[in-house]
């Protein structure tokens, strides 16, 4: 999975412009008349902050959490695809390796990446398992501090967007 140009406003960081790198495994649970219900097995990308050196600076990681709490996601019999995630928003020193939890959404809310056309309209998924998809996160998502819901505490960032190419195999 790529994404680029991914805006994510933090209080401690400011607002940030990243190119994400990584991967979401999605598996089939079940098949009902109005398509298939998916459970993310895997989600996390990584931005670094300072790519040009591999000994010193940030790396940003998006991943998923309470995976037990999360709904399951959906491939409708319109091919329509809808994934739910609980995210968690990390940073990692390279030169330590220490990665400390900065951010999440709040438990009750997802952040959901819809399939969607190269103009980030909702469009039918042409392959699945994914290939060369694009996804789009649905809306923006308000994030927290650890362990903080928004009926606890005011948000400290915000996941604007996330247009992201899932398996991509040629150029685009």
């Amino acid at each position: 999975m790529y994404a680029a140009n991914v805006p994510l406003r933090l209080s401690d960081l400011g607002a940030l412009t990243l190119d994400f790198k990584g991967g979401i495994s999605l598996v089939v649970r079940r098949s009902t008349a109005d398509g298939q219900v998916l459970e993310v097995q895997g989600f996390r990308v990584e931005a670094d902050l300072s790519p040009t050196t591999p000994n010193s600076g940030t790396v940003i990681a998006l991943s998923m959490s309470n995976v037990t709490l999360t709904p399951l996601s959906v491939l409708t019999s319109a091919r329509l695809l809808l994934v739910k995630l609980s995210l968690t928003v990390s940073t990692t020193d390279k030169a330590t390796g220490v990665e400390t939890v900065v951010a999440s959404t709040d438990p009750s809310k997802y952040a959901t990446l819809v399939s969607a056309d190269t103009f980030r309209n909702q469009a039918p998924v042409t392959a699945f398992p994914l290939v060369n998809q694009n996804l789009a996160l649905s809306e923006p998502v308000q994030l927290f501090k650890p362990g903080t819901t928004a009926a606890e505490g005011d948000p400290i960032g915000v996941l604007e967007g996330f247009d992201a190419i899932a398996n991509q195999t040629e150029a685009r």
